[in-house]
């Protein structure tokens, strides 16, 4: 199954109920404060950045927060939003004709 061949099969595929949203905003969530704590302990090696607290440093970093946990999970929602709206209106022009 491609994206290009089936857009929205794939979308409901990646983001079939609420429930499934939330697990992979989560799993998004975990694998971005993984990937921020490993770059803190490399840094932390560093002078400068030693006295940096893991809060510190990641108020430092929130624009990563930005681009990697703010825009994915909008993009779920708005993938989630999208596939219900389209089945309520496939279920509404079934029902009518």
């Amino acid at each position: 199954m491609s994206l290009f061949a089936n857009p929205i099969k794939w979308a409901d595929s990646a983001v079939k109920s609420k429930s499934r949203m939330f697990l992979l905003m989560a799993l998004q969530l975990m694998l971005l404060l993984f990937g921020l704590w490993i770059f803190h302990d490399s840094l932390s090696d560093v002078d400068s950045y030693a006295d940096l607290s893991i809060l510190e440093f990641m108020g430092a970093l929130s624009f990563v927060f930005v681009a990697g946990a703010w825009m994915p999970f909008t993009y779920l929602y708005c993938l989630y939003r999208l596939l219900k709206i389209i089945k309520d209106e496939r279920n509404i022009q079934q029902h009518v004709t």
